[in-house]
Order: C-alpha cells, then structure tokens, then sequence
C-alpha cells in the first residue's frame, strides 16, 4: 500500500493513523458524521480497507457525495431540524458494498455514517 500511498498524497504526507474497526452483528447505525469539522483545504483523507465482502446486512458505510464544503457543514449542525432533516433527506447517500480487496479513500470531512 505505500506505493499508493505515495502516488496519491506523496512521499512527504504523513501516515496519521493506522486503525482496525470492526461491527458487531445488530449495531446501532451511527449517526451521519464528518471525521473533520470543515476547513478550506482538506487535512486528512480516510481510507476503509474491506477484507472481506460488505453486503448489506452486514451495516456498510453510507458515504454523501460533495458534502465536504462550508453549505453542507453548516445544514448539518443547523439548530433549526427542520433544516437539517430536508438536508439530510435530499442530499442523495451512496452505500459502500466493497468487495474484499477494496478500498474507499474519502475526504474526512465528508459525510458518512456506519452500521445499521
């Protein structure tokens, strides 16, 4: 993976965590969530190594497309939930059934949410 690893952010990026998760059969689905709060400019990229097959019983990740922005960070900690939930109900998720071998490498400060 460090050939990637280089070829995507470059010799001189830093590894910042190494990390293992694992759901457990009949988890809460998590909340939708960034990794990051919002910046200008992204800081850290996420990767989600599958090593095995996600199907959809198994609680995948819903990743949201073009969420890493100011507008989207702003709908989603609104104290008006009226505005969050039109938000959320309209922002269109995409759910990750990775294959054993994949890899999705996302923006932390974009939306997502685990398990369910």
């Amino acid at each position: 993976l460090l050939g990637l690893y280089d070829t995507l952010v470059g010799e001189r990026a830093v590894l910042y965590e190494l990390a293992s998760l694992i759901s457990e059969p009949g988890a809460c689905k998590q909340h939708i969530h960034t990794d990051m709060p919002y910046q200008k400019s992204c800081a850290l990229y996420t990767g989600f190594l599958a090593l095995q097959d996600i199907e959809p019983h198994m609680g995948p990740t819903t990743f949201v497309p073009r969420t890493h922005d100011a507008e989207s960070h702003e709908k989603l900690s609104a104290t008006d939930s009226a505005v969050r939930e039109e938000f959320l109900a309209s922002a269109g998720g995409r759910v990750a059934l990775l294959r054993a071998g994949d890899i999705a490498i996302f923006d932390s400060r974009s939306l997502h949410a685990g398990g369910g």
